[in-house]
């Protein structure tokens, strides 16, 4: 499917196609998209690279922040532990309730 603009790429759920993301010194990297989360009117995209990536750990995940509009639109990682664990916790608790749901239809 086509995506007119990366929102529509990002929350699209059969989407599977590796989101890939470049460097300023033209390093390209391709990402598995993991979860998207919605944090004071900001999207945040939790993913993990297909490949692997000097420095990082075998499934070690990264959070980037969705900015700019438009034909603008790009993905920036995002440094700050604090907000890196608020949005890993958001995944948890929706993780947690998707997991609860399941259990309770099983009942």
């Amino acid at each position: 499917m086509k995506h007119t603009n990366l929102v529509d790429f990002l929350l699209d759920d059969n989407n599977t196609e590796p989101l890939i993301l470049s460097t300023e010194k033209g390093g390209r990297f391709s990402f598995e998209k993991i979860a998207v989360i919605p944090h004071e009117k900001e999207l945040y995209v939790i993913m993990r690279p297909l490949y692997k990536i000097e420095g990082m750990k075998e499934n070690e995940a990264i959070v980037c922040k969705l900015v700019g509009e438009g034909d603008d639109q790009r993905l920036d990682f995002v440094e700050d532990q604090a907000l890196i664990n608020l949005i890993f916790q958001k995944y948890y608790e929706v993780l947690n309730f998707q997991v609860n749901h399941l259990v309770d239809q099983q009942k």
